[in-house]
């Protein structure tokens, strides 16, 4: 649910019956990122960035809900893997799901990513070699 500038509407439209709960979804850039307009909605453990409102309509839950960057590789270029620094490290919570979109176990470190991408080599060690 993430554009790469804003949108307009809503990123998500629950219009219908039912219940639907939203867990571990990054939703970026739109008017409205979750929109409630008929049945149950609930959700928690989800990355809002850049909407003009995270909510409209009735929505329950949210108590861990995660406003930060999720800083993307290069969102214009289609590639929304987790870059270093994202909101979405290690703030997301265990729905079943042990693998990524690339394959990659989850999780990686100590916590569940929000998202499609479970954030691999974030960083390096470099350690100076010292001779005797």
């Amino acid at each position: 649910m993430a554009a790469p500038s804003l949108t307009g509407g809503e990123a998500i439209l629950v219009n219908g019956s039912g219940s639907v709960n939203l867990q571990n979804t990054i939703v970026t850039s739109h008017s409205i990122g979750l929109h409630r307009q008929k049945g149950t909605v609930a959700r928690d453990y989800n990355l809002f960035y850049g909407n003009t409102t995270l909510t409209f309509g009735l929505v329950s839950g949210g108590s861990h809900t995660v406003l930060g960057s999720p800083r993307f590789a290069n969102a214009p270029g289609d590639d929304y893997h987790l870059q270093a620094g994202s909101a979405a490290l290690n703030t997301g919570v265990g729905v079943g799901v042990y693998t990524d979109y690339d394959g990659d176990a989850r999780p990686l470190s100590t916590g569940f990513d929000i998202g499609y991408d479970e954030a691999v080599a974030l960083f390096q060690v470099l350690l100076p070699i010292i001779a005797r």
